[in-house]
């Protein structure tokens, strides 16, 4: 797990532009998502939360043109929803915190 630091060093650092953000949180999103645990999980539904809102131009809980955030999302969900975390049972994606880590 020599990657984790690193992408959660990059992405805690500020970015200048959506593309820079994207870059870099996608990535670590699917890294949490890979070696699970719902600490994790929560994790990067908050960071593909954050990206989605920021793609749909600050509109939270908005589905966004950007199909690889809204793929990421669906892959999350049905993974939450199997291991029983899904916060409303349904697949939506709640809203996102503050600080994604």
């Amino acid at each position: 797990m020599e990657a984790l630091p690193l992408f959660q060093q990059m992405y805690e650092k500020h970015f200048t532009s959506f593309h820079d953000e994207k870059s870099v949180g996608l990535p670590l999103g699917r890294l949490l998502q890979t070696i699970g645990g719902s600490d994790n999980l929560k994790k990067a539904l908050d960071i593909f939360t954050r990206l989605r809102t920021l793609a749909a131009n600050g509109k939270k809980d908005t589905p966004c043109e950007d199909k690889e955030i809204e793929l990421a999302l669906s892959n999350l969900s049905k993974v939450m929803e199997e291991q029983g975390q899904s916060e409303s049972g349904s697949g939506a994606v709640p809203p996102e915190s503050e600080h994604p880590l």
